[in-house]
C-alpha cells in the first residue's frame, strides 16, 4: 500500500458511483499496472470509485516521441493497446480487474506529458476491495459475497472460480425440469421463474453483485460482454448439453446486471403438439403470400412460427431462409434446405437481411419481427413476386392488423400499400398463452384468412369492416378470439372468468352450464 492515504476534500455518491478526490496532487497515489494487447503500463490512480477508475498514463509509458504527441495519434496507439480491454493489477494488493478505457484527455504537454484515462470496471468492486483501495464506502443495501477475478477466456468471459459457471447451468436444468418459460434474475432479490403464467420465486438467497454479473460474464462472449457496456442490454442464444435453449437479454438497471432468461425447448414442436387448428397446416402449405402471426410479448408467435416452419419442412422440397433475432429453434433439413441468420452475428439487421435473402434463392422467408417501414416494406415485395413470407407483428387483433401496416407508411403511399397488401395478404393468425386449468398453457387464436371479401376491403380502405367477415367466416376456417376462448372453456382448459377478461367482445363469452 502506498506510504500515504488519499485524505479526501470531498466524497461524491453520484449515480451510486463513490469516488474520493484529493487536491493535493503532491501525495503518493496507488500505483497500476496494465496488461493489455501488446505489453504492460504502469499508471498512477487519481480518484477510484465501485465501478471505475481515473489513472495517469505518461505519454512516454507508449513510446510516443515529443514531436508526434497529438491527440489523434494518442487515441489511435491507446486503441491499438486497449482496444480488446486490459486488466488493471494494483500494486501492493491481490486486485486484478478487467477494465475499458471510456474517455481520454491529453494534459500537460510540455516536459512530461501524460493521459487522462477514464475507465470502467467490467464488474463493480466488492466493499473489501474498496477498503484495500482507501475509499470509505457505506455498507451496501444488500450483502456482498468475496469477489472473485474473472479472466478472458478464447470464446467467453468465465469466473476463475467454477462457482458461478455452476450456478447458472443448475439454474438452466432446475427451470427446464420445472416446465418455466422464463427465468429473472435481478441483484438483492431471489431468482424468479414464470411457471404457467405467473412469477414464482425459487431459492432462498437473494442475488449478490457478483453473483448477478459473474452469471452473465459466463453466458457472454468477450464481444458481448463489450456490447453490454457500450450499449446497456445484450441479447444472445445459450443451449445446454444440446438438449434445451435458451434466448438471453443481459441488461444494466440502477447499475446493476440482470438476466431476463426465454426457455425454449431442444425439439422444434409440430403443429399437432401445440394444437393448433387445421387452417394453421393450410397457410403454411400456400405457395405465396403473407402469413402473418401476431400478439403480445410472450404470446408463442416465435413458437407457432417454428412449428409452421417444421411443417413446410417435413412436407415440402424447397429453401427456406428464415431471419430471426436470435435464433430460437434450430430446424435441420428434412426435406426442405433451412438456412438460418441471426440478426446482429450473420448479418446487421433485418432490412438488410430480406435484402440479400431475395438473392439467395428463397422459396420461403420466415421475418422474425417486422419492426419498421422498411422490413414491411420489403416483406410485402418479397411476398408479391412468388415468396412465401411469415412475419411477426406487435398488434393483438387479426382485423386490427392490416390498418396498422398501412399506416406505417406515410399517407402518400396507402393507396399503393393497401394494392400490396390486398394482393399478397393470405392469413393472420393472432394469439394470446392462458393458464391452462390443468397445469401449462394453453393458446387462444383469432385467425384471419385472406378471401375475396377480406381483399376487396382492404384495396377499398375499409378495414373497419374486416371484423364483420370474420365473425361470418367460418366456412373459410376463420375464427374470432372468443369462439376459441369458448371452445377453451368447453374443455375444462380455462375458467369463464379468465375468457371473459381476455375477449375483445365480452358479451360473447358463454358460461357454460353444470
Amino acid at each position: 500500500m502506498p506510504t500515504k492515504s488519499l485524505k479526501p476534500d470531498t466524497l461524491n455518491d453520484k449515480n451510486g458511483m463513490i469516488e474520493k478526490r484529493s487536491s493535493d496532487r503532491t501525495e503518493t497515489y496507488q500505483q497500476v499496472v496494465l496488461y493489455c494487447n501488446y505489453g504492460n503500463f504502469r499508471a498512477t490512480v487519481v480518484n477510484v470509485s465501485y465501478l471505475g477508475v481515473m489513472l495517469q498514463l505518461p505519454i512516454h509509458e507508449l513510446g510516443l516521441p515529443s514531436d508526434k504527441i497529438t491527440r489523434d495519434n494518442l487515441n489511435k496507439t491507446l486503441k491499438d493497446q486497449f482496444d480488446n480491454g486490459f486488466a488493471i493489477k494494483f500494486t501492493n494488493t491481490d486486485i486484478v480487474i478487467e477494465a475499458d478505457i471510456k474517455r481520454v484527455s491529453l494534459e500537460d504537454a510540455s516536459m512530461n506529458p501524460f493521459a487522462n484515462l477514464g475507465c470502467r470496471f467490467r464488474r463493480s468492486l466488492t466493499i473489501d476491495e474498496c477498503s484495500c483501495l482507501l475509499i470509505e464506502c457505506p455498507p451496501p443495501s444488500a450483502p456482498f459475497e468475496p469477489a472473485l477475478p474473472y479472466t478472458r477466456s478464447k470464446n467467453r468471459l468465465q469466473a476463475q472460480n467454477p462457482e458461478f459457471s455452476t450456478c447458472i447451468s443448475e439454474l438452466l436444468r432446475k427451470a427446464t425440469e420445472k416446465g418455466a418459460t422464463d427465468i429473472h434474475i435481478k441483484v438483492g432479490c431471489r431468482t424468479s421463474f414464470r411457471i404457467n403464467g405467473s412469477l414464482v420465486d425459487v431459492g432462498t438467497e437473494q442475488i449478490s453483485v457478483d453473483a448477478a454479473h459473474g452469471m452473465a460474464l459466463d453466458l457472454m462472449t468477450a464481444e458481448q460482454a463489450n456490447r453490454l457496456d457500450l450499449e446497456g442490454d445484450v441479447e444472445l442464444t445459450h443451449s445446454i448439453d444440446n438438449e434445451a435453449r435458451f434466448r438471453v437479454n443481459i441488461f444494466r438497471q440502477q447499475g446493476f446486471t440482470s438476466i431476463a432468461i426465454r426457455c425454449i425447448p431442444g425439439n422444434v414442436p409440430t403443429l399437432g403438439e401445440l394444437k393448433l387448428p387445421p387452417v394453421v397446416a393450410k397457410l403454411a402449405e400456400k405457395p405465396h403470400g403473407l402469413v402473418l402471426v401476431t400478439g403480445v410479448t410472450g404470446s408463442g408467435k416465435s413458437t407457432t412460427l417454428a412449428a409452421m416452419i417444421n411443417h413446410i419442412n417435413m412436407t415440402r422440397d424447397c429453401n427456406i431462409i428464415t431471419m430471426e433475432d436470435p435464433i430460437e429453434y434450430v430446424h435441420h433439413d428434412i426435406k426442405a434446405h433451412v438456412n438460418q441468420r441471426e440478426i446482429g452475428t450473420d448479418v446487421v439487421d433485418f432490412a438488410t437481411a430480406l435484402k440479400r435473402g431475395l438473392r439467395q434463392d428463397p422459396d420461403v422467408i420466415m421475418v422474425g419481427e417486422m419492426r419498421d417501414l422498411e422490413t414491411i416494406a420489403l416483406a410485402l415485395t418479397a411476398s408479391e413476386t412468388g415468396h412465401l413470407v411469415f412475419a411477426t407483428l406487435h398488434t393483438t387483433s387479426a382485423a386490427q392488423t392490416p390498418s396498422r401496416i398501412i399506416d406505417v407508411f406515410p399517407s402518400t403511399h396507402h393507396a399503393q400499400i393497401r394494392v400490396q397488401l390486398a394482393d399478397s395478404l393470405q392469413g393472420i393468425i393472432s394469439q394470446l398463452l392462458l393458464p391452462s386449468n390443468n397445469g401449462g398453457l394453453v393458446v387462444a387464436q383469432e385467425i384471419l384468412v385472406a378471401n375475396n371479401g377480406i381483399r376487396a376491403l382492404i384495396r377499398e380502405n375499409k378495414c373497419s369492416q374486416i371484423n364483420n367477415l370474420l365473425q361470418t367466416g367460418s366456412k373459410d376456417c376463420m375464427q374470432t378470439l372468443e369462439s376459441s376462448l369458448n371452445r377453451l372453456i368447453a374443455d375444462n382448459q380455462i375458467s369463464y372468468e379468465l375468457a371473459k377478461s381476455k375477449a375483445y367482445n365480452p358479451n360473447q363469452i358463454q358460461k357454460m352450464s353444470g
